[in-house]
């Protein structure tokens, strides 16, 4: 996780952002989405204890006091933790980070959804405030045109991405990967070898016959 201070963003591009399609990333389109995909409502993972990113997310928020800070002890006994895991990034730009310029903060990056959602009510891995006044007043007259609701971002974030926890990088790396499926030894497939011969398919006709005369007896 990182802090950078006088960080320089891509005015065009968060500028743009009363222009977008409009998703509001609440809690009903968060888990709408997780009905579609068959998921639970909420990330599995959303635990210090169980995801980097999540632990990430939180614990830069306590060291800016924007969150409730961890427990020192605690804290440190989860970095080492998370220092020593191969999932933890090990590069800055894969890491979660805040920035600011002229003592505020404006730009979240890399975070977990679930943490940006108890914090801001939103639930997205960027949050970019508006650069100034100027543009902040420019996109309220966009959005006022637009009639749009209360509970629009655009009104106090220059631009979101919102993000399902399934389409987090870590949920992928973090899901159990599905046990074999079991050999089915109950069906004539067992008794075929599947490796190819001089004449085809070996099949194991002793086999075959012992089989059937077992299920006879039972």
């Amino acid at each position: 996780m990182s802090i950078q201070m006088n960080a320089q963003i891509n005015n065009e591009s968060i500028n743009e952002g009363y222009l977008q399609d409009v998703i509001i990333p609440d809690i009903n389109w968060y888990t709408s989405l997780s009905a579609q995909k068959a998921l639970t409502p909420r990330c599995p993972y959303a635990n210090v204890n169980r995801c980097p990113r999540y632990y990430e997310s939180l614990a830069l928020l306590g060291d800016l006091r924007i969150a409730t800070k961890l427990d020192p002890s605690e804290e440190k006994r989860l970095k080492e933790k998370w220092e020593k895991s191969e999932l933890s990034p090990k590069v800055k730009e894969h890491c979660s980070s805040i920035s600011w310029s002229d003592n505020k903060i404006n730009n979240y990056s890399n975070y977990c959804p679930e943490v940006a959602y108890d914090i801001f009510g939103l639930f997205a891995s960027e949050l970019h405030r508006y650069a100034d006044e100027i543009d902040r007043d420019y996109a309220h007259e966009q959005i006022s045109a637009q009639d749009a609701l209360g509970n629009d971002w655009r009104w106090q974030w220059a631009y979101i991405k919102p993000l399902h926890y399934s389409e987090c990088p870590f949920y992928s790396l973090l899901y159990p990967t599905p046990p074999a499926q079991k050999e089915n030894k109950s069906g004539i497939e067992n008794y075929i070898e599947a490796k190819l011969g001089i004449w085809g398919f070996k099949i194991d006709l002793i086999k075959i016959f012992k089989g059937l005369f077992l299920r006879k007896r039972r």
